[in-house]
């Protein structure tokens, strides 16, 4: 299974923003040409680090897991999902959490670790409704929300979001929007979930079918 080092890949983007003090500048190029050198290796170390971080995810697709499902129901949220813990001997490497929320929305996040520690998640958000513009009955508008989240040492590092819109009565291929960000707004409840879902596998003989994340905040 293919695996990487977090600490020494941002090792190398540290050294990249340092220089190298031993070589003397050349009196006739002009100061801000120095920053200039110094600060491209920055942008092409982190967008290599991504580049890793993708490859690793693409190759434990296809990597065969050992797989537990354990259930939980909140109905005052109202969700209810499935967690699929995914481990390689006792190493627990995945969790894919798939949920419903309500009637017109479902999702699925799933967490990828390295050392029991979150490098890499990704969200997916459906929801629907019924228009109310004019349009045919029965016609929906369907929205879906992908989001990347690149995180190190428990700090989100990088976010990438897609967005699109469809319409039920439309041929159309869907509207999407794509964004660049340095954090995703809630990377917050994505370590929060993932530490209440890590709960609920360690504890599920006491507390299988129930409010995982509601339990898990009365224990903090």
């Amino acid at each position: 299974m293919k695996s990487f080092i977090l600490p020494l890949f941002l090792t190398v983007l540290l050294v990249s923003c340092g220089g190298d003090d031993s070589e003397s500048e050349d009196a006739s190029e002009p100061a801000t040409n120095k920053n200039d050198v110094e600060e491209t290796p920055v942008v092409d170390e982190a967008a290599q680090w991504m580049s890793e971080i993708d490859e690793v995810v693409s190759d434990w697709e296809t990597h065969d897991f050992d797989t537990v499902m354990r259930t939980y129901s909140c109905p005052d949220y109202p969700e209810d999902g499935e967690a699929f813990y995914l481990t390689e001997g006792t190493t627990l490497s995945k969790i894919v959490n798939h949920f419903t929320d309500g009637s017109h929305a479902e999702g699925t996040v799933t967490y990828y670790l390295q050392d029991g520690q979150l490098f890499f998640a990704e969200e997916s958000m459906s929801t629907w409704y019924f228009t109310s513009d004019g349009s045919e009955e029965g016609v929906t508008e369907d929205h879906l929300i992908t989001t990347l989240h690149y995180f190190h040492e428990g700090e989100i590092f990088h976010c990438l979001r897609q967005s699109s819109v469809s319409f039920s009565d439309s041929d159309n291929a869907p509207a999407v929007e794509e964004q660049d960000l340095d954090d995703c707004g809630n990377d917050d409840d994505i370590l929060e979930h993932l530490a209440a879902l890590k709960w609920l596998n360690d504890q599920y003989a006491n507390i299988e079918g129930q409010c995982v994340f509601e339990l898990f905040e009365d224990q903090q």
